[in-house]
This record gives structure tokens, sequence and C-alpha cells, in this order.
């Protein structure tokens, strides 16, 4: 479900001082809620399962194809973040994000043909990046006490191609990537909840 930038806001996750300076695109809440035995790790687990699907959808495979022929992402996470001397928001990680850090300093992307790479993960949020010609942009996903997981996307512009860029994968965005990533994540959740009651 569509949620609102203000929601997001009124909890204080890190991504809102590490990244000040990019605008937050998207927020979309998840139906689900966390439960005893299955919190927020278990959460994640079912959500990466739904974006390797969302990642095989003709979509995903159409933006692979016109990015290697375009030669948007030859060079990932090589350009600097607009408007900074750093690369990546990873180098803006301070001593104490280090120390609770979850993510080893060797952690794998969980998309390598999009190049994303681990910021941080802490108990209650994750932070994905990705930088390429066309924007650098950030994956949020949270869970606040009591309340639903959520997924919230932030860019920030490399200019008037972005803007193009952005709004010519607009209607895809906002009709089917991302009511189907919710719906997908949903039903696995909800499926390995019945699952779990078979077996208990």
């Amino acid at each position: 479900m569509k949620s609102t930038k203000q929601a997001h806001f009124t909890h204080p996750w890190r991504v809102h001082t590490l990244a000040a300076d990019f605008a937050l695109l998207d927020v979309w809440r998840f139906e689900v809620r966390l439960e005893a035995g299955r919190g927020f790790d278990a959460f994640l687990d079912t959500y990466w399962e739904a974006i390797h699907a969302v990642e095989r959808s003709p979509l995903s495979r159409m933006r692979v194809a016109i990015g290697r022929v375009m030669g948007w992402d030859d060079a990932p996470n090589s350009l600097a973040i607009p408007g900074c001397t750093e690369h990546l928001v990873t180098e803006r990680l301070d001593a104490a994000d280090r120390a609770r850090n979850r993510f080893a300093a060797d952690e794998p992307s969980p998309l390598p043909v999009a190049k994303l790479r681990p910021v941080y993960r802490f108990d209650d949020e994750v932070l994905y990046e990705v930088s390429n010609d066309t924007v650098h942009a950030l994956m949020h996903v949270s869970c606040a006490p009591g309340a639903a997981p959520e997924l919230a996307v932030y860019i920030k512009s490399r200019g008037l191609f972005t803007q193009l860029y952005m709004a010519a994968i607009w209607p895809a965005r906002r009709a089917i990537i991302y009511p189907s990533l919710m719906s997908l994540v949903e039903r696995g959740w909800r499926a390995q909840r019945t699952q779990a009651r078979h077996v208990t």
C-alpha cells in the first residue's frame, strides 16, 4: 500500500540524517505484521525472495538490456554523489554506525546485476545504495515497533537526464513494479505463516 512521506519521517531512522541531501521519492507500506519468532530478519528474507522474482520480470530484464546498450551501468558506483566529494553513502557512516552495523565489511550484493551495495543493517532498518549514470538511489527497508514494515526509496539527481529518466519510468514504477513487489512480499509472508502452522 502506498504510504506517505510524513509517516516515514515520524520515526528517527538513521537514513534521515545520513542522507539528508537525498530526496525521498516513494514510501510503501507492507500489509503484514511481524510476530514472535518471525521478526525483521525473517521479513527481510521474504522481501529479497520477492525482489529476486521481480528482477526476473520482463521490465527488469528490459532495463538491464537498455542499460547495457547505453552504457549506463558500465562503471557502477564510480561517480561521486551529485554535489559531494564522497562516492558512496557508506563513506558517511560514523564509528557508532559501524559498531552496530550487522553487515560484514565484504558483504555481497543481494542484487549483483543491479550492483546494489549494502550500506548498513541495524536491528530495525536496512539501507542499500546503487549509483550509475542515471541516478544515485537508496533503498531503505524498516519496521518501527508495533508498525508494519515499509520500503522507502531515496534518490539524488544527476541533472536533466535523471529527471527525464525518472519521468519515463514513473508509470511502470507506480502501476506495475511496486504493486507487484508488495503483493509478492505479502503473499510470501502469509504463506510462510500458514506453512509454519501446518508444521507445528
